[in-house]
């Protein structure tokens, strides 16, 4: 017996009219079974279809950190890193960094390919998780995957449809831990968006 899992909310196939495979039979989920409730409550006002049960697991709160520059964004994704990376207990290959937006990518890659990291552990732009490696993506690139930790950055540019879904995709990504770096006017938007 096969399953097949999709989800309207990463629109996946959206630019097909219809889903190319039909089900025998179809299972709605109507619990979250990734995240924490935390992260549900912020995923939770971007989700299109039923309505899901927040998960058991209380988890941490997700956290923000309002940064102005390019400059200080890219050191708070770094020493968000490092502070993460204390616990011995956690695999670097846990935590991805998330670019929301595509045109920054090559500037955050290139700003953090020289900013150091514990011990032999290192930023990577490669989508397969590695040991000692933190992995540095588009939130695209990364839908229908997951982590411990997501560390999402680049996050201005127009409320449009796309960047709803994409937010959708970058914030549902961790199971534990979820941190949000944004300029103040972008962050007080999000807030506001997310509840």
């Amino acid at each position: 017996r096969r399953v097949l899992f999709r989800s309207l909310n990463q629109k996946i196939y959206r630019r097909k009219p219809s889903f190319p495979i039909k089900p025998v039979e179809e299972f709605v989920l109507t619990k979250n079974c990734r995240n924490t409730r935390h992260i549900h409550s912020v995923v939770r006002p971007l989700f299109a279809g039923v309505d899901l049960d927040a998960p058991e697991i209380e988890g941490l709160p997700v956290k923000w950190h309002q940064r102005e520059t390019r400059t200080q964004q890219v050191d708070t994704v770094r020493n968000l890193a490092v502070e993460l990376l204390r616990d011995p207990a956690l695999a670097a290959e846990q935590i991805v960094i998330l670019v929301f937006n595509r045109a920054l990518l090559t500037e955050f890659e290139c700003a953090l390919a020289g900013k150091k990291l514990p011990g032999a552990r290192r930023f990577s732009t490669s989508p397969e998780p590695s040991k000692n490696t933190v992995r540095v993506l588009t939130a695209a690139r990364f839908k229908g995957l997951e982590c411990g930790i997501a560390i999402v950055v680049g996050l201005d540019g127009d409320k449009n449809a796309e960047y709803l879904a994409n937010l959708y995709v970058a914030v549902s990504r961790p199971r534990n831990d979820l941190h949000l770096i944004a300029d103040t006017p972008t962050a007080t938007e999000l807030r506001r968006l997310l509840g």
